[in-house]
């Protein structure tokens, strides 16, 4: 029998700093419930800590589900979580991280810092009107929700439409959509694939592609 725990202290109330990364994201109500489903759960209370198996935790349309969890810190203002397995983390329907592990950081019932790592951990940002979505991955990527930003670590990728740029450490930002590319030592290069515009394409589409890939050639120049 599943279980289904309703936690009044919302720790994914810091989702919304996950949502605002994303403009064309509404935050969830302040209202919304958190609720943990589980096939299994262990609490224990004396020491603060949980474990959990088949694992559902959503608020909203935020959603992280994984085949096992660990929790510290059950009050939610500096506790700590870590999911395993299969992990998938939907920030709202078409913008989801999936990885193999992800540890979840809780400040003053806030996600302060989400870690993912993976085989590659995988990223995607649905995209909006004329702007194509964005893919990206990486051995790890860590999400910062205070500066709204993504750092794929480990053989980086992300792409733009056809437009793709690789390197050892990209810095994405969510709220503005734009890349940095940095190599940290020099040892390896930064490599951009700009795709050329369609004749009589759509500028506004051809624009939104590019801007990425503009943004990460100034930070491949910057770092060499």
């Amino acid at each position: 029998m599943r279980s289904a725990v309703l936690l009044a202290m919302g720790w994914l109330a810091g989702a919304a700093s996950v949502l605002e990364a994303a403009p064309h994201v509404s935050p969830p109500a302040p209202q919304q419930p958190v609720i943990v489903d589980a096939a299994d759960s262990s609490v224990d209370y004396q020491n603060d800590t949980a474990s959990f198996k088949d694992i559902v935790v959503s608020q909203g349309d935020t959603r992280v589900t994984a085949e096992r969890a660990q929790a510290t810190g059950l009050d939610f203002k500096g506790s700590r979580w870590t999911f395993e397995g299969n992990v998938l983390m939907t920030l709202h329907p078409g913008d989801t991280l999936r990885s193999d592990q992800a540890i979840v950081q809780i400040r003053d019932n806030r996600v302060a810092q989400t870690t993912a790592t993976g085989r590659p951990a995988q990223f995607e940002q649905r995209g909006v009107n004329s702007h194509p979505a964005i893919h990206g991955h990486a051995d790890q990527i860590v999400f910062d929700a205070t500066n709204e930003t993504l750092r794929l670590a480990g053989d980086a990728w992300l792409s733009a439409g056809d437009n793709e740029i690789t390197g050892p450490l990209l810095i994405y930002s969510l709220r503005n959509e734009r890349v940095t590319a940095l190599s940290p030592g020099g040892r390896r290069r930064v490599q951009l694939t700009i795709a050329q515009p369609t004749p009589g394409g759509d500028s506004a589409t051809r624009d939104s592609a590019v801007k990425p890939a503009e943004a990460a050639r100034s930070g491949a120049a910057r770092s060499r």
